[in-house]
Parts: C-alpha cells; sequence; structure tokens
C-alpha cells in the first residue's frame, strides 16, 4: 500500500524507546498499528499485519510504501463467486493506530491559523493559540492551548477581535457529528 506521509504520520504512536530497537519488531508492533485488507467489490476483509515499510519516500507522490501479509488469503474464496487474495489485485488497506481516548478534538474548520476562537465566561472572544496533533478531514486533535469544556466559536467571525461580545448557541447537529468522526477514527 501507498500511504501519504501526512495520514502515515497521524496513525503512528510516539515511541519511547529509541529506533535502534525496531529491529527486534515487525513494523505494527513497533508503531502500534493494526490493519486490514479489503476487496470491496466482494464485500470480502481479510486481517492483516504490517511487517514492514519502504526505506524510501516516493518524491513525485510523497507516499511511503507499507507491506502488509494475509495469513490466509483463500480463506473466504468460494470458485466463480469470491476471489482469493492474491499478487496484484487491487483491494484497500485500512490502517489503524491505538486509541486515543483522552483527546480533545475540534472540527477542522475551527482552527485558524494555529488559533482557536473560545467565548469566554462573560461571552467576550478569546482568541487562543494551540498546538495541534492529529489531523483529519473534518476535525483536529488539540495537544495543547484547549481544555475540557472550553466554547469553542464555530462560525466564521469576520473580522475576529478579541474581546467581541458574543451571543453563543450550541450547535448539537454538529457536535453529535463531530463526536461520531472523532470516535469512528479514534479507537
Amino acid at each position: 500500500a501507498q500511504i501519504p506521509m501526512q495520514r502515515f504520520r497521524n496513525v503512528i504512536m510516539t515511541r519511547p524507546e529509541p529506533i535502534e530497537t525496531f529491529v527486534e519488531f515487525e513494523a505494527g508492533e513497533f508503531f502500534g498499528i493494526s490493519a486490514r485488507v479489503r476487496l470491496p467489490e466482494f464485500n470480502i476483509e481479510w486481517p492483516a499485519r504490517l511487517t514492514r515499510m519502504s526505506p524510501t519516500i516516493d518524491p513525485k507522490t510523497r507516499t511511503v510504501g507499507a507491506i502488509v501479509e494475509v495469513e490466509e488469503p483463500y480463506r473466504q474464496a468460494q470458485p466463480g463467486i469470491r476471489p482469493p487474495l492474491v499478487k496484484e489485485l487491487f483491494v484497500e488497506v485500512e490502517f489503524s493506530g491505538k486509541s486515543r481516548p483522552d483527546s480533545l478534538v475540534i472540527p477542522r474548520t475551527s482552527l485558524h491559523d494555529g488559533h482557536v476562537y473560545l467565548a469566554g465566561d462573560d461571552n467576550r472572544l478569546i482568541i487562543q493559540s494551540v498546538e495541534v496533533g492529529l489531523i483529519q478531514p473534518e476535525f483536529v486533535a488539540i495537544r495543547q492551548g484547549l481544555k475540557a469544556g472550553d466554547r469553542i466559536v464555530i462560525s466564521d467571525l469576520v473580522p475576529a477581535i478579541e474581546g467581541m461580545l458574543l451571543d453563543p448557541l450550541v450547535d448539537q447537529a454538529k457536535l453529535s457529528h463531530l463526536i461520531a468522526q472523532a470516535e469512528a477514527t479514534l479507537q
């Protein structure tokens, strides 16, 4: 599988051990990654394991090669109905990292050049600097700068002037959607 570097970086867990210990483990075990291989047209799925990474990055596509192995590629095969997993077959590969249950996530559209708009206790705008962790298409996980209970402004404020008075409302539909997206990704 070819994985864009930015996407793969989001799945890798930080390791306290020195990189030299990598030779003792398979790549998936070292990085805390599991894998699944899918053949969507036939609704077939195989558990897989990430065994190694390509030693180079493709300079044109900025992707890194990931080699996964499937133990029983013929397990679900039925002649004429469901094909086995064979070499050169086009498949989808899904990688999952370890759960990050303590992540604080916000809608990606709420991030403004390293800052987040907050509604303070007095309903005045606070422009808070944040450190971003995981970046996904619909949300970002924040490493530092926010705490649970902060009220994030998700509307586009033009102009956004620190201290301006806000009239905050809770967007329950957006909140529910964000929770569903984050739980599906971070679990």
